[in-house]
Order: structure tokens, then sequence, then C-alpha cells
């Protein structure tokens, strides 16, 4: 299912307007029309930034990682949430030393790998 799909059949099932939905993800009419459509303001095709994906999970009570993954969108980040992905891998590398050594041990690994262990990390804190 898209993020097109999803929120269509969503508003479909709860009986809700572009605008009831937009107003509970804290997102213009607009982006939500344009996320349906698959098409961005400019006629070329919409790419969502993770913050719209975290806004749209929050707003049905999903977990970000769940929303995601019941998505086969092929999630693209646009490139200013690269960058700050980007950051929040920096900060956690500052803030935590056991993950400078994993990065250090495996200093091979590319941007996502990097993020992807740290997630892992995390979740082995958490549990």
């Amino acid at each position: 299912m898209t993020l097109s799909e999803f929120i269509r059949q969503y508003r479909e099932e709860h009986d809700m307007s572009i605008r009831a939905f937009a107003a509970m993800a804290g997102m213009s009419p607009q982006q939500i029309s344009n996320i349906e459509k698959g098409v961005g303001n400019n006629g070329k095709p919409m790419t969502s930034t993770m913050s719209t994906y975290k806004k749209i999970a929050d707003a049905v009570g999903m977990s970000e990682q769940d929303f995601l993954n019941m998505l086969n969108d092929n999630v693209a980040m646009a490139p200013d949430d690269e960058e700050e992905e980007l950051a929040d891998v920096l900060q956690l590398l500052k803030d935590r030393e056991d993950l400078r050594a994993l990065l250090h041990v495996s200093a091979r690994n590319t941007p996502e790998q990097v993020r992807r262990l740290a997630q892992l990390m995390e979740s082995m804190n958490e549990g």
C-alpha cells in the first residue's frame, strides 16, 4: 500500500474529508490532496519527507516504524531530511561511546547502515 492509498483508504473508512484528515495530521489540506494525487504543486511526482510520514503515523496512532513497514512506498527522503537524519546520527555518535566504537570497527558502513545500527542499539537499550 502506498502513502496515497493509505490516506485515501483511512479517510474513507473514517468518513473524513481531506480538510479533517489534514487538521488531524497538522498539515494543510493542499498537502494531503497532493499526496493523494501523487503530484506536488509544481506538477512533478510528490516526494514526502520523513516528517510527513511521522505526522501521518502519529495522527493515525501508529508508531513511525510500523507505519513505514506497512507501506510499500519506497519511502524516499527529501534532501533536507537526509541531512537531518545524518545530523541525528552524528549527534548519537557524539553522545554514545558504544556507537562510536561500533562505527570504528565497521568504518566501511554506509550512512544508512550506520543509521540502522544506531536504531538497533537504541532498541537493545530500551529492551
